[in-house]
């Protein structure tokens, strides 16, 4: 039900490259010329035009040139997928079939309307088999095509469109591997392996944390059901939709308010981010449901752009998150406390202080040089006092940027702590 009402939601323009509508236009004209063209000049112009095309994606693919993969083969690319559908002879008896996946294509290409979001590279994805295909099948024209050309030269050409593939690939294999390096393990069930910028895996971790200490019902605004998987907790009903108080109607919106109320011990996790942009673009964000949960549930905490809401008449102690305080035994040194679940530090064997930059992170202190752990004492509910000594930290230095990380003996490593959005520095004696 939610997934035929999505284009009612939103809309996404497509933004269509310079040339787009006039390539469009001309590419019929083109096919005719093509085949009032005698054998040879036809196999000539044909092959020119595939590698001329094949070429231009695959600049844009390596990210050689300024135009993404998905805006070439939206506006460029699927004007010239005849290209790989006609028939060189009579002997080509391959057409049929691509001529069978070009039309799926330019069906799922109506995917991108009217959001032409991750629709375009789904839509278009099939594009890329259908010019390899053609290709492969030009290949073996080309000694016929370039025969003038001395084997010096061909080996010339040759090396060079291998040096632009090696070229492309391994500027994603940089690409790839400066993420990987920066970023860190989620370290959540089923996703542990899972490598994320450090800011977002370290409040995802303290969230799911908090979810599974506190809640036994989770539910998200707008719908991420990862939350659900990753904590093991249920959702309010069965309707899977992720912009819900666009896409569900009053009475499965009213579904889920009733099973929020009965369930005292409910939590929902707001992702900011995502409703800033849809309020950017004019697109309302309203309905029963929340109306409910802007009158019902309040705030706790916030992180990057998470907000934790618990019902407004619950009382909480959140986990993961620092309070920094002056030592009175020592003016050089301050103390950070956090409460974290006893669970997450049964197996850690020492503990860092993390500044995020970017995407990454460095370590600032760890247990083993000037991070001292000072106690811990039990509380009730399976949560434990973390109180850990630090030098005194620099007043440039923002508080939000600092991550309380734990090693553990399997060699992983989970965030146990952040400092909340705006954190207040204790006051000077």
């Amino acid at each position: 039900r939610a997934p035929l009402r999505f284009p009612n939601a939103f809309t996404t323009p497509i933004l269509w490259r310079p040339g787009a509508l006039l390539l469009a236009l001309s590419s019929l004209p083109l096919c005719l010329l093509w085949t009032r063209l005698s054998p040879s000049p036809r196999r000539l112009l044909l092959t020119a035009l595939v590698a001329s095309t094949a070429l231009c994606f695959f600049l844009s693919w390596s990210e050689l040139i300024e135009l993404n993969m998905q805006a070439f083969l939206m506006s460029y690319g699927l004007s010239l997928t005849w290209l790989f559908c006609i028939p060189l002879d009579h002997t080509d008896h391959g057409s049929t079939h691509r001529q069978s996946v070009a039309l799926i294509l330019l069906l799922q290409a109506l995917q991108a309307f009217p959001v032409g979001g991750s629709q375009i590279s789904w839509g278009c994805v099939l594009w890329i088999p259908l010019c390899c295909a053609r290709a492969s099948q030009l290949v073996v024209e080309l000694p016929r095509i370039l025969p003038r050309l001395a084997p010096s030269k061909l080996t010339i050409l040759g090396s060079s469109l291998l040096l632009l593939l090696l070229a492309g690939s391994l500027n994603h294999a940089r690409l790839a591997s400066t993420r990987f390096a920066q970023g860190s393990r989620l370290e959540l069930h089923g996703a542990e392996s899972l490598v994320l910028p450090s800011h977002l895996s370290s409040a995802l971790q303290i969230l799911c944390s908090n979810a599974s200490h506190h809640a036994n019902l989770l539910y998200s605004f707008p719908g991420t059901y990862s939350f659900n998987l990753w904590t093991g907790l249920p959702t309010p009903t069965s309707d899977n939709a992720t912009l819900w108080f666009r896409l569900l109607d009053t009475p499965a919106q009213n579904h889920i308010q009733s099973a929020l109320a009965s369930h005292p011990q409910a939590v929902i996790i707001r992702e900011n981010g995502t409703l800033d942009y849809l309020r950017s673009r004019n697109i309302p964000i309203e309905g029963p449901l929340v109306d409910y949960i802007q009158t019902e549930f309040t705030e706790l905490f916030s992180l990057g752009s998470h907000t934790f809401l618990v019902h407004r008449d619950r009382t909480i102690a959140p986990l993961g998150l620092l309070a920094l305080k002056t030592s009175e035994e020592n003016p050089e040194f301050e103390i950070l406390e956090t409460t974290v679940s006893t669970k997450s530090i049964q197996t850690a064997t020492s503990l860092e202080l993390l500044l995020l930059e970017s995407d990454s992170s460095r370590r600032l202190l760890s247990s083993t040089g000037n991070l001292k752990l000072l106690s811990v004492t039990p509380l009730p509910a399976g949560t434990s006092l973390l109180r850990i000594q630090i030098p005194k930290l620099p007043p440039s230095l923002p508080l939000s940027a600092l991550v309380l990380q734990a090693l553990h003996k399997n060699g992983s490593s989970t965030a146990l702590a952040r400092f909340p959005h705006t954190p207040l520095r204790p006051a000077l004696r």
